[in-house]
Parts: C-alpha cells; structure tokens; sequence
C-alpha cells in the first residue's frame, strides 16, 4: 500500500511502507497508480490471449509442424511452421481471421499481436524468424517429435 498526501503546491508525496519517500505531481501519481492498473488488466489479457493461442493451435496441430510464441518490443507473435514445405493459402486465412479476432476484441486491447505463417523449414531459416524477443514453445511441438 502507498499511501499519497496532496500538499499545497500540487504535489503529491509518496509514502512506502519501508520508510522511503519521494515528491512527485499529482498528474504523475495518477499516471503511475493507472499504470498500475492496466498492469493487472495486461495480466490478464495475456492469460487469456494465450490460452486462445493453446486452443488455437492444439485444434490444429495435425497441419502445424511447430508453434512459437515470441514476445518482444512489438507485442506477441504467433509464429506457426506448417507440417508441409508447400504454402498452404487455406491455412494462411485461418491464422489471418485469428490474428483479426484478436485485434478486434476488447479483451485483448493492450497486447500488440502478429501471427506468421512459415513453410516447414530447416532449422538455420527458421531460427531467422525467431531472432529476437523471448521465446515460449508451444506443446505441440514435443508432440511432434
């Protein structure tokens, strides 16, 4: 619990438990306290937006050779490897109406999400598309070996 007292000057000081002080404006206290609570609603968001990616997938792991999730500066990837080499355009549109679902619903609001749609590829290519950001293996993907 941090405990704030407005003074006369509009500022506001911070009080915390351990005996720490420190003197910021109203307006940022505000701001804090709100990032605060997206923080608890991105939380959530993210919990379900990955248990929609686990069904998303595991309704679909007889076409799908590997799943990733990679999150980074960009938001979340759903990076998807296809069991076939040849580019299945059917598939494509499935992760496609995926990918518009989630943009569109409110209950993802605060995660940036992409989906990629890779052939299936050796793993020097592929390691390209997973350069950056943190990586989650999906389950499906130790089924498969």
């Amino acid at each position: 619990m941090v405990p704030l007292i407005e003074d006369e000057h509009d500022d506001v000081q911070v009080i915390r438990l351990g005996g720490d002080r420190f003197v910021t404006t109203a307006q940022q206290a505000i701001n804090y306290l709100s990032l605060a609570g997206r923080a608890v609603a991105f939380q959530q968001q993210l919990k379900e937006l990955l248990n929609r990616i686990y069904q998303w997938v595991d309704d679909r792991k007889q076409k799908i050779a590997a799943a990733y999730i990679v999150s980074g500066g960009d938001g979340i990837t759903l990076v998807v490897v296809q069991r076939v080499v040849s580019f299945d355009f059917a598939f494509e549109e499935e992760l496609t109406e995926l990918d518009i679902e989630v943009a569109n619903n409110e209950a993802f609001q605060l995660i940036p999400f992409n989906t990629l749609l890779i052939p299936n590829v050796g793993d020097t290519v592929l390691k390209s598309f997973l350069s950056s950001g943190q990586i989650v293996q999906h389950r499906v993907n130790a089924e498969q070996e």
